[in-house]
């Protein structure tokens, strides 16, 4: 079917015929956008700083932000009949928006978050175009527990996010467990949070009742948090919690 396009088209000028897809003109070229007229053309999932390189026929894509993950918390050595744990590091937070491509030059970029050790608290990663910022807070470590008999801490918190049509708080850390039965010590590490692109670090536990240093275990993926270390009985040790997950930028591009 021959439509009737527009003579001498401006770039962003849009062409609705009476049957047919929506267009847009865009570099010279008229192009679908929209419904089913919209193409796919490439995904960058994009892990290091840096200014990003849109694919010549971009008008359309969805830009999604991942922040870094946290440490575990870390533990203290025990004395007899006494457990120490590390509770879980925080998520980093998520965001994403859907972008129209100015015309002209167009160069966005990004900071991607990097890793962290234990008990640190995880890097922000973010999109910004001049126009648009998009931010995703990296998680909050994990908290130390000191030696003590039964008692709980709480895991560290998810980052926050910003700018985005859709901004999602990070999980939170879990929570870890000393507690007594009969004079026998039992230890449980708070797990590492799990993020929208990866999983948290696995708890660390020991029912034995004898002595245990059990460090922390690191995340999987982008922007998941590490789980907190254990120890329990006499002569135990302080060792760290697991690694948080560096960030990650991804960006889905159309015509």
């Amino acid at each position: 079917m021959a439509f009737d396009f527009p003579s001498s088209p401006t770039n962003g000028q849009v062409f609705v015929p009476p049957s047919g897809p929506t267009y847009i003109f865009n570099g010279g070229v008229w192009n679908t956008v929209g419904g089913y007229g919209a193409t796919f053309l490439q995904q960058q999932v994009i892990t290091v700083s840096g200014d990003i390189t849109l694919h010549s026929e971009t008008l359309n894509f969805l830009v999604e932000v991942q922040g870094g993950g946290a440490g575990g918390g870390s533990n203290y050595g025990c004395a007899a009949s006494q457990g120490s744990i590390g509770t879980g590091g925080g998520a980093g937070a998520y965001c994403s928006k859907w972008i129209k491509r100015p015309s002209g030059v167009y160069t966005p970029s990004c900071t991607v978050a990097a890793s962290v050790g234990y008990s640190t608290n995880g890097n922000a990663s973010t999109f910004t175009d001049g126009t648009n910022t998009l931010t995703a807070g990296g998680g909050y470590s994990g908290n130390v527990g000191a030696a003590y008999g039964s008692i709980v801490y709480g895991g560290g918190q998810g980052g926050i996010a910003s700018g985005g049509d859709i901004n999602a708080q990070g999980e939170r850390g879990g929570a870890g467990l000393v507690w007594q039965l009969t004079g026998s010590v039992s230890i449980l590490s708070g797990m590492g949070a799990t993020s929208r692109f990866g999983v948290g670090g696995a708890q660390s536990l020991n029912t034995s009742g004898g002595a245990a240093t059990l460090a922390g275990s690191p995340g999987i993926g982008y922007g998941s948090g590490g789980s907190g270390a254990a120890s329990q009985g006499a002569g135990s040790g302080s060792v760290g919690g697991g690694a948080g997950t560096p960030g990650l930028v991804v960006i889905t591009e159309f015509r």
